[in-house]
């Protein structure tokens, strides 16, 4: 394997997982692609909801493609792709013209100037999970080497892209716990305050009720002292 090879190996391995996953995806085509000299390239994934398999990005192609193999109104799955999903083994087209599952697409590949073929699948923990496509100018027989790059490419891609949903759901399960700890600061400052407000009416409370204990003791003493006062007067009176 030469050393380009080699190179987009590690560089895969290292691609930052806090981006987006097309552009995980647009960039793994890239250096793969880059790497086998290649003309141009797509990875097709599994729609977790719809167990379909779709073309979610492209290397080397307008930004109408995705659009155009749909317009043909074919399914994926009666294309090479559909066999190497199918069979769990890469598919391999040396000649588009002589492949009767790209009929549909034939002219389209004609334009776009596409000859050859070969289709990956991406396996994650023996799942398939989508397929690594690379297609070539030329007619072209893909070599051992080529095909034990693209396998391990393949299965780099499906570890990337699994680790990039690990970390987003990670990201996500932390601002989660963020916004929760946020909010229990925002329940705690509010008892706090309640609980201040409420200490200050039980002092106010305490203050009332020490007045009115004195006011009741200071009655007590004026009505026990009233009965002495009123029988001097009637003393002095007879």
């Amino acid at each position: 394997m030469t050393n380009l090879k080699l190179k987009a190996l590690l560089s895969i391995s290292k691609i930052d997982l806090k981006r987006d996953h097309k552009q995980i995806l647009n960039e793994i085509l890239n250096r793969v692609g880059n790497a086998m000299g290649a003309h141009s390239g797509s990875i097709m994934l599994i729609d977790e909801e719809t167990d379909e398999l779709v073309m979610v990005a492209t290397f080397g192609l307008p930004d109408d493609y995705i659009e155009r193999v749909y317009s043909k109104g074919v399914p994926l799955t009666t294309s090479p792709s559909g066999v190497a999903l199918k069979t769990g083994r890469y598919y391999l087209v040396p000649n588009v013209f002589k492949e009767p599952r790209d009929k549909p697409w034939m002219d389209l590949g004609r334009e776009l100037g596409i000859s050859a073929q070969i289709f990956m699948p991406m396996k994650r923990k023996g799942e398939i999970i989508g397929l690594l496509n690379i297609y070539m100018a030329n007619p072209h027989e893909f070599t051992e080497i080529e095909i034990a790059f693209l396998t391990i490419a393949a299965s780099q891609a499906a570890a990337v892209l699994e680790n990039a949903g690990l970390y987003a759901k990670i990201v996500k399960k932390n601002l989660e716990l963020e916004q929760e700890i946020n909010e229990r600061k925002q329940v705690e400052g509010a008892l706090f305050r309640k609980g201040v407000e409420l200490k200050s009416q039980i002092n106010e409370r305490k203050r009332i009720e020490t007045g009115l204990k004195r006011c009741e003791q200071k009655y007590k003493e004026i009505a026990g002292f009233l009965p002495d006062l009123v029988y001097e007067h009637i003393k002095i009176l007879n």
